[in-house]
């Protein structure tokens, strides 16, 4: 076997047929650090390593490669076939395809990336024998794994994960600790960062962020909704063509060294003799801290027996100095460990440490054992001058660095900059105030030098034995600040809450992703029969919580910042107090407090300031069907009136291209269920639009798009849902989710913006003068569609233009919005502004109102509260849905107990102004819909009906009281028939007595027959 150096990488030739092993491995041999490879191998086994000491090694000792037999045109052996699936043949290339790619495509055997060979073969295999192999003959050398920052380690489990140290430099994990699925994502990882690659295709990046959905959801216990997608992905299939065989020479040992312009570049520090005897004392160890500022090294490495290796710039380097010996280890190690620290190296071989030369360089280190022998890692500790618009982070943020007392805690994943924002907490106290301020770190992350004020920072390990130990006496260090590096038990919880309480401010981190899941992974370190107690010290002492995430930006250049910030205003101490964390994102999302940031909003703001790429934004969003719902410009909740983010429709069938087309078309309702198409309801008539049918992956998209959390919750649980919806133009819809033969379905009515003049809606004078009494109830009623809340929001007008009084509204959702005339207009939406119909009225009286509107009585408590409001001088305007004004009177009266019912006739008989009952169809000129009034005016005839019981009596009152304004729907149906505004059919489908439109409809076709004198021939004249 040969080994040739070419621009296109190594190229190794000999008889593949005897051992094709060599290629495979031979290819994933490569030395970052020298750009050197030695392949050693002989016709039963095979040998490959790397020189300097490098990190892969790789060694069959006496087992004979398997063949699958002479004949085979397959000569690899079984083990690596099942492994990478290669595949011998004699056309000399290289091919590949996937589903993606389905053409196959062509490359030299000499050009075969490594990147297909451990991505799509052995980091795939099922075999574990084979992939543990790997990994050992891999990282064998030693028990810590250094692989490059990359961002394929996202995708790492959570034990590796919780290994990370630093963002941005590279990793160090423990094999022994990693699952099968992290040892092979580590190998690629690993393999990946070997290799320079072609930019991701935009298929790639999207397996990508489904991939990082997929681990997240499994950390969380979940099962993600991409997981069958990624498990059904076909897979890659390598082929291996090589050339015609060539002649092997058995036990050959044959080392080439790459060419220069493959080698990595190293510029390691140049030293003097004098410098280079220096670093051979006894103290060599710590000369070597003192001159990593020099030199601009990260990192430091040493080993025994070995010389000195720095990184530089992410490189590492080694020293041209004598190896450390094992007396500078121990004279340094005698120096800097307290003997309890010493004696748990000496037991379990590792240890993590800090170390400070003077009080300006403090170092983070890590002892182990390399077989055998004593080895260290020292990183520099950074300064912590960091601030707030140098990492991002919102200035509102600077409110929680200027309190004196209580509690803020920063949480995130891990490797999210929880420590980072600590420091630049800590950094902006230091500038501004005069303070002590302690921390208690694991390790101390960032060094801080006194400014104005005083800094003591502890480190446990080495300062202190634990977190525990040293909260239980740190108040007596007298600090004003206290920093705890991590909240991890019950007992650092408490004693953070009591020294919050007690006049300190106490910052902390906790592992948590949201600031809901804070509150709750607090309160579930307590016992029930506490929780009470400590939701009351909570709400005491917590000032904010800021959750944070790192975010891919969308220039893949870095890591962008999404926060979301809970300050503690009165509402949310409120709902702490009373344990109602489910709530808080809620109040998250409805805020416009600078204070209350959802991970929405922040996403959304970087997506919109093109940090970020929507995609990101929606991968890394709390709900990301809410996210793409902002992001298009469309609000849900109260956030429905503060306006949007403009966006075009998207063309697609989603939510707001099918509220475009309501618009365009001129429609009053979209119609939406699984099985059909969307239907728009124009003029009163179904129209389908032209779209296949919903599925319910369909219907569900389109419903879950505009839905908050909580209002999903509700849904689901009551099967129903009213709410409004807004476009960034203001128009607004009413929405209805419900639920039919166990589908999803939704209505949505547009609702008018502007408030309709009453002659143009042709609402009769009569009912309008009923909005002019100073006080009594006046009900609205009809079938749903019917515009009664057109009616009510022409009176409210009314009301507003001709009266100085003030008018509060309650409705379920806000249609018509009112601005204030010569009245002042309170509009109060159920579900965002108060919890219910009955909620709110049992405190309006309280808040001075002359005219009442209720959005509908739905209940008794409603009921009784409208006509108490009536009976002490208001005038309340309500709906209900009920037929006719008749029947409205007994299905109030009905609504009671069988012994409160009298009580309750003379109740309204007294307190009732009228009754008007409508419905809406299609006008005769098909230009528009007409409404049909039936008026019932509480007259003192039809008080006594109702007081005494008899409203079947009331239609033939109404019949013959029309001097008093009152009109029956035959009557009213009557004149809009004769007046040509309906026809015959839409009249007889609501009239009661049909003989009376058949008379009226005999009497006109009469009349139109009848000639007119003006027209009669001369010859009949007389």
């Amino acid at each position: 076997m040969d080994i040739e150096a070419t621009p296109q990488g190594p190229k190794l030739s000999g008889d593949l047929e005897k051992n094709p092993l060599p290629l495979l491995l031979g290819l994933c041999a490569i030395n970052r650090a020298t750009g050197q490879m030695v392949v050693d191998f002989g016709s039963e086994r095979c040998q490959i390593g790397l020189l300097n000491g490098s990190i892969v090694g790789l060694q069959w000792s006496d087992e004979p490669l398997e063949a699958t037999g002479p004949g085979d045109k397959d000569m690899v052996s079984a083990l690596v076939k099942q492994a990478i699936r290669l595949f011998i043949n004699t056309s000399g290339q290289f091919s590949f395809q996937s589903s993606a790619n389905p053409s196959p495509s062509m490359i030299p055997a000499d050009q075969l990336p490594t990147l297909f060979m451990v991505r799509y073969g052995l980091a795939r295999s099922s075999d574990e024998t084979l992939l543990n192999r790997l990994f050992q003959a891999a990282f064998h050398h030693s028990p810590i794994i250094t692989v490059p920052a990359s961002p394929s380690l996202d995708i790492l489990g959570r034990s590796a994960k919780k290994q990370l140290l630093d963002y941005g430099s590279p990793t160090r994990v423990y094999p022994d600790t990693l699952s099968k699925t992290e040892r092979q994502l580590l190998v690629t990882v690993w393999c990946h960062d070997m290799v320079e690659f072609d930019p991701p295709s935009e298929a790639e990046e999207q397996r990508g962020f489904l991939q990082k959905e997929m681990f997240a959801s499994r950390e969380m216990g979940e099962v993600s909704e991409f997981e069958p997608i990624l498990q059904h992905e076909p897979e890659i299939i390598a082929n291996i063509k090589p050339a015609t065989p060539v002649s092997f020479t058995e036990n050959t040992k044959t080392t080439q060294k790459l060419p220069k312009e493959w080698e990595v570049e190293r510029k390691a520090p140049t030293l003097s003799e004098d410098q280079k005897q220096a670093l051979e004392g006894l103290d060599a160890i710590v000369q070597l801290f003192q001159h990593m500022d020099e030199w601009n090294a990260s990192d430091l490495f040493l080993c025994e027996t070995r010389p000195p290796a720095l990184r530089v710039h992410g490189k590492v380097v080694t020293l041209d100095i004598a190896p450390n010996t094992r007396e500078q280890f121990e004279s340094f190690f005698t120096q800097a460990l307290p003997s309890r620290a010493r004696k748990r190296y000496d037991e379990t071989g590792d240890l993590d440490i800090g170390y400070s030369i003077d009080e300006k360089r403090r170092f983070r280190l890590n002892l182990h054992k390399q077989t055998g022998k004593m080895a260290l890692v020292a990183r520099a500790i950074p300064l912590g001058n960091l601030t707030f618009q140098e990492l991002g982070l919102p200035e509102s943020l600077t409110h929680f660095a200027k309190i004196h007392r209580g509690l803020v805690l920063v949480t995130g994943a891990t490797g999210s900059g929880k420590s980072t924002t600590l420091a630049a907490l800590i950094n902006h106290i230091n500038q501004n105030r005069q303070a002590h301020i302690v921390t208690i770190e694991e390790p101390i992350e960032f060094i801080h030098h006194d400014q104005k004020s005083r800094i003591t920072q502890r480190e446990v390990g080495s300062d202190t034995e634990s977190f525990h130990a040293a909260l239980r006496h740190v108040v007596r260090e007298s600090p004003d600040v206290i920093l705890i590096g991590e909240m991890r038990d019950h007992e650092t919880m408490s004693v953070a809450i009591s020294a919050a309480l007690t006049g300190h401010l106490v910052l902390a981190s906790l592992h948590t992703i949201n600031a809901t899941q804070t509150l709750q992974r607090i309160m579930s370190y307590y016992p029930e029969h506490l929780r009470e107690q400590v939701a009351m010290d909570l709400s005491l002492s917590l000032q904010g919580i800021l959750s944070q995430r790192l975010v891919p930006k969308k220039d893949g250049k870095g890591r962008a910042l999404a926060v979301e910030m809970l300050s503690c205003t009165p509402a949310a101490t409120q709902l702490l107090r009373q344990q109602r964390m489910e709530e808080m994102e809620d109040l998250l999302k409805s805020s416009t407090d600078p204070g209350l940031i959802s991970f929405n909003r922040s996403l959304l703001s970087l997506y919109r300031r093109g940090q970020i790429s929507f995609e990101v934004g929606k991968a890394y969003a709390t709900n990301p069907d809410e996210f793409s719902l902002s992001a298009q410009g469309m609000e849900t909740g109260v956030r429905a009136f503060q306006g949007g983010h403009d966006a075009d429709p998207t063309g697609e069938l989603d939510m707001k291209t099918l509220l475009h087309l309501v618009l365009k078309r001129g429609a009053s309702d979209l119609h939406l269920t699984t099985g059909r198409p969307p239907i728009l309801r124009i003029n009163g008539s179904l129209e389908p639009l032209p779209y296949l049918p919903l599925s319910e992956a369909d219907m569900r998209l389109l419903l879950y798009s505009i839905l908050t959390v909580r209002q999903r919750s509700e849904y689901q649980l009551n099967r129903e849902l009213d709410f409004a919806l807004s476009l960034e133009n203001g128009q607004r819809f009413r929405v209805n989710a419900y639920y039919q033969k166990g589908n999803m379905a939704t209505s949505l009515r547009s609702i008018p913006t502007k408030i309709p003049d009453p002659s143009t809606m042709e609402i009769p004078k009569q009912v309008m003068k009923l909005a002019d009494q100073p006080h009594g109830l006046l009900l609205v009623v009809g079938p749903t569609g019917s515009g009664k809340s057109t009616t009510l929001a022409c009176m409210i007008d009314r009301v507003n233009q001709t009266r100085p009084c003030r008018i509060i509204t309650v409705e379920d959702p806000i249609e018509f919005t009112h601005e204030s005339a010569l009245a002042t207009v309170d509009q109060r939406e159920v579900n965002a502004d108060t919890k219910g119909f009955s909620n709110a009225l049992k405190y309006v009286l309280r808040q001075d109102p002359d005219v009442i509107l209720i959005g509908e009585m739905r209940d008794l408590e409603t009921i009784s509260a409208a006509m108490t409001a009536a009976e002490t001088g208001h005038l309340v305007l309500a709906t209900l849905h009920t037929n006719d004004a008749i029947q409205t009177i007994d299905r109030i009266i009905d609504a009671y107990p069988a012994h409160q019912q009298p009580q309750i006739r003379s109740q309204l008989s007294t307190c009732l102004l009228g009754v008007v009952s409508q419905r809406l169809m299609r006008r005769k000129s098909n230009d528009g819909r007409i409404a049909a009034f039936e008026i019932m005016v509480a007259t003192p005839a039809i008080r006594h009906l109702i007081r005494e019981g008899k409203m079947h009596q009331a239609k033939s009152t109404l019949e013959v009281s029309k001097k008093h304004g009152m009109v029956t729907m035959d009557d009213a149906l009557k004149d809009l028939f004769q007046r040509g505004k309906i026809s015959l059919e839409s009249a007889l489908r609501f009239v009661h007595n049909p003989q009376i439109l058949q008379a009226a409809a005999q009497a006109q076709a009469q009349a139109n027959q009848t000639p007119q004198r003006g027209n009669i021939p001369p010859k009949m004249r007389k």
